[in-house]
């Protein structure tokens, strides 16, 4: 195999990217799971109870870490992920949106894999998942919500990012730039209002 080529994945999993009014469900992986005090999507490996159906995986999974889902949950698209040192780790992320009054009723029951959760800007997300030594994304140039006006606004209505939080790898590619493009022509329809509380 030549350089860059992959293979078939080792590992096959898939989770969702629950976004509402700008913002993303995030779940805090506990000390006895892997990646542990990691920020990461609510999902996990494929069961083969599953049939092979990934969107099936990530709403069992997702289940089983939050209790029962937000009402309204719509599923927007997907992107496949590639991680690994042969990229053979294959995850993908299903984006879904919810409306912002399930957003405001809505409290996760979390199983013992996670501690906390909680709703983090799109943009914080980006911020967070630049590579050390790489510029931090511009919350208020053009990003994932289409207009760099409306960005501006709603960066400024979220305040700065929680710099101590760590993004689990997952996370960490599907907001690092590799993706970017996939995610904003999924996400104007869930984009935060100028002005918009987060």
């Amino acid at each position: 195999m030549g350089p860059g080529a992959v293979g078939a994945p080792s590992k096959i999993g898939a989770g969702l990217l629950i976004c509402c009014e700008g913002a993303c469900l995030l779940l805090r992986r506990s000390e006895d799971s892997g990646n542990p005090g990691t920020w990461g999507l609510p999902g996990g490996n494929a069961d083969a109870a599953d049939g092979g159906q990934l969107l099936t995986t990530a709403m069992r999974e997702a289940r089983e870490e939050l209790g029962e889902l937000p009402p309204g949950l719509e599923v927007l698209g997907s992107v496949l992920t590639r991680r690994g040192k042969s990229l053979q780790k294959h995850y993908t992320v299903f984006v879904a949106s919810i409306p912002g009054a399930a957003r405001a009723a809505y409290r996760p029951t979390l199983n013992d894999e996670h501690t906390e959760w909680r709703w983090l800007d799109l943009r914080h997300a980006a911020a967070l998942a630049a590579a050390p030594g790489a510029p931090a994304h511009c919350p208020t140039g053009p990003g994932f919500l289409g207009d760099p006006d409306d960005d501006e606004a709603a960066a400024a209505a979220a305040g700065p990012p929680t710099g101590n939080m760590v993004l689990h790898p997952v996370v960490r590619v599907m907001f690092g730039g590799a993706h970017a493009e996939a995610l904003g022509s999924m996400l104007p329809s869930v984009g935060a209002k100028p002005g918009a509380e987060q």
